[in-house]
């Protein structure tokens, strides 16, 4: 029964990066009901996280936060701080997409306080992320360069193409609204040049921010790699 757990939960994070949501929300839920028959308290925990990710992707956000409250309850049972880490970020960026930003800030915080402590630099680079982008989105603007750079720095470090992209994505917005459009214009150009090397969907964000600024022209860009990826 672990064995099918354990399918079931890579399952549902394939049918995840592929956004069909309602499929890795129902791969979930079955490998949770195994996990809860054998016992299987550390799975429990990680598919209760999976499972908050999945409900993100479905705008269903009141369940999200309960899975992910439920997650990090079992986490701290368990005295597993890499998953405390895990659940009290995902807890961190569903209240900043609710609009509770400064309950939002406290859970990432604290993510970020435990992530450092164990070293979890790939978890770390997330916990910055989402406190730049909750501060971005509250309008103070220095804490939020300063956290997304750091977060950049992090996910460059790792060799984590598509984190840094989407870092710079933020950090765009940020200089955008400072009006340093020449930077911002810079790091949405990287950041289209990272995305469109991946094969990244994201991509096409990038590409309208740009001609947001007026003068984009997509054959113009120069990317280190034009071949699409499958890589996520």
């Amino acid at each position: 029964m672990q064995g099918e757990a354990w399918i079931l939960n890579n399952l549902g994070l394939a049918y995840y990066d592929l956004q069909r949501y309602q499929d890795c929300v129902d791969c979930y839920l079955r490998a949770l009901e195994i996990r809860r028959q054998v016992e299987d308290r550390f799975g429990q925990a990680q598919t209760l996280h999976n499972l908050g990710n999945g409900y993100q992707g479905l705008e269903q956000l009141e369940a999200a936060l309960l899975c992910f409250q439920n997650a990090f309850e079992v986490f701290q049972d368990i005295h597993n701080q890499w998953g405390q880490g895990l659940s009290l970020n995902g807890l961190g960026e569903i209240n900043r997409r609710l609009g509770h930003f400064e309950k939002g800030l406290g859970y990432s915080q604290a993510s970020l306080t435990i992530r450092c402590t164990i070293g979890d630099k790939h978890g770390e680079g997330h916990s910055l992320y989402d406190m730049g982008e909750t501060y971005r989105q509250i309008r103070v603007f220095e804490q939020a360069r300063s956290h997304l750079q750091q977060a950049l720095a992090v996910r460059r470090d790792l060799g984590d193409r598509q984190g840094e992209a989407k870092a710079l994505l933020s950090l765009g917005q940020v200089l955008l609204e400072t009006r340093e459009l020449a930077a911002a214009r810079d790091a949405w150009r990287l950041a289209h040049d990272i995305l469109e090397a991946l094969g990244d969907p994201e991509v096409i964000e990038a590409a309208a921010l740009l001609r947001g600024l007026g003068d984009f022209n997509p054959g113009a860009v120069p990317g280190p790699n034009n071949r699409l990826s499958s890589t996520y």
